[in-house]
């Protein structure tokens, strides 16, 4: 692979990469990186791979560039890389884990960081290659990749398989979707389970919970999984609306089943089914304010 020694280019030649999930630097955070480059200049340079018409797109090094901006420079100093879009995914992936801890990232950028490298050491499986991409990464940057499987990634991460496989299974989500997480808005576990439905049934609930018209709970979001399964994959927009906003698909009915001996009993006090929901709610006021016991703290329960 061609390395180059580093040279200056234009700010305007520069894109960044797209799609990219982790947070810029903001704040105290983005001041100090300001104050450092004013004063002593970029002293990493950022690292981009070749695109059309004289562009470079920026793998490495974003919040550099973002400074540099800021401070109206029109030259920043670069590597360039010439990579392959799966390579190239990793090397952004792993650079900003150079700068951040894993628990400090976003549901959405853990999400996106497992899946890349999960498809990285598959493709580097598949090729019979070695994990050498450490090296396209900024100078210094000194990590231990040794991953050749899932397995692998969760003991490198320190994460349990399943949490690394609900991670991997996030990734498919949308964008939109992912930052419902990040916001709390969406939880991840009911999020894993609405991964196996379809984009176009992704794309509704996603309007619905940007609406604030539905709260997509564990519950709701299995009979979704299950109901998609059933109807060979994708469900009507009705369909979804039914299990996550019907109050009757929320909170069913309770159903009583009466023994003989009771409506036996009930019919010699000449006591309606009416009367019978005034009974029950007297029993469950003095219940309440613990003036009779709950059956279910009998001997026998």
């Amino acid at each position: 692979m061609i390395q180059y020694k580093p040279q200056t280019i234009s700010i305007h030649a520069l894109v960044e990469y797209p799609n990219n999930i982790f947070s810029p630097y903001e704040g105290q955070r983005m001041d100090d990186l300001i104050s450092s480059i004013a004063e002593h200049g970029i002293l990493s340079p950022i690292t981009v791979r070749p695109l059309d018409e004289n562009k470079f797109q920026i793998l490495s090094g974003h919040n550099r560039y973002r400074a540099a901006k800021q401070l109206e420079l029109t030259e920043i100093p670069y590597i360039v890389k010439e990579v392959s879009d799966n390579e190239a995914a990793f090397i952004v992936t792993e650079s900003n884990l150079i700068q951040r801890s894993f628990n400090d990232l976003k549901h959405s950028e853990r999400a996106i960081v497992l899946r890349n490298h999960l498809e990285h050491v598959k493709s580097l499986t598949q090729q019979g290659k070695r994990n050498d991409l450490i090296g396209l990464i900024d100078e210094g940057a000194q990590l231990a990749h040794k991953s050749k499987s899932r397995d692998k990634i969760a003991e490198q991460y320190s994460l349990s398989k399943d949490t690394v496989s609900r991670y991997v299974r996030l990734a498919k989500l949308p964008i939109e979707m992912l930052q419902m997480i990040d916001e709390k808005r969406l939880k991840v576990i009911p999020a894993v389970e609405l991964s196996w439905l379809s984009d176009e049934n992704i794309a509704f609930i996603v309007k619905l919970i940007d609406a604030d018209a539905v709260n997509v709970s564990l519950e709701k979001a299995k009979r979704l999984r299950a109901a998609s399964a059933n109807s060979g994959g994708n469900l009507s927009e009705k369909e979804i609306t039914n299990i996550l906003v019907n109050k009757a698909t929320v909170n069913r009915p309770l159903r009583v089943s009466l023994s003989v001996d009771i409506r036996e009993r009930l019919t010699a006090h000449h006591i309606t089914s009416d009367k019978i929901d005034e009974i029950i709610n007297i029993y469950l006021n003095l219940l309440e304010k613990g003036e009779v016991k709950s059956v279910m703290d009998s001997d026998d329960a």
